[in-house]
């Protein structure tokens, strides 16, 4: 299985700013996939409750398709990729001017983004953020 979902990536945030989510994607046998591994990719957004075990989705945020080509890429490292030296292959910033997404203070939510693989024999890959707004 891959590491993409182990535990959600924490941010803490400013509401309704614009944010771009990086991540490293990889296949279930470990291995780096790139845009050609990836038949679709979508995501949602949902705020949480105050223990984190309710999930409400957002609107106009939810099971929003993303074009594979704008958000798989080769690895990168660049200034933008502070985690290691290997870089990441996803890169995506969800529209928050003309929806809004994050917007309450004080609230945590999880932008979920769910990556269809181009073999069907595999699963989905799921990786997560966990928002913190302050």
């Amino acid at each position: 299985m891959p590491d993409n979902t182990k535990q959600p990536h924490r941010l803490t945030m400013m509401p309704n700013q614009p944010a771009e989510f990086l991540a490293r994607i990889v296949g279930w046998q470990n291995q780096v996939l790139v845009a050609a591994d990836i038949d679709a990719v979508e995501y949602s957004l949902y705020k949480l409750s105050s223990n984190d075990t309710v999930r409400t989705p957002v609107d106009g945020h939810s099971a929003i398709s993303v074009p594979v080509a704008d958000a798989m890429n080769i690895l990168t490292d660049d200034d933008r990729w502070t985690k290691d030296q290997t870089g990441y292959n996803f890169s995506h910033t969800p529209d928050v001017e003309d929806e809004p997404a994050w917007s309450e203070s004080g609230k945590n939510y999880l932008l979920e983004y769910t990556l269809t693989p181009a073999v069907a024999s595999d699963q989905n890959i799921k990786v997560a953020f966990l928002l913190e707004i302050e």
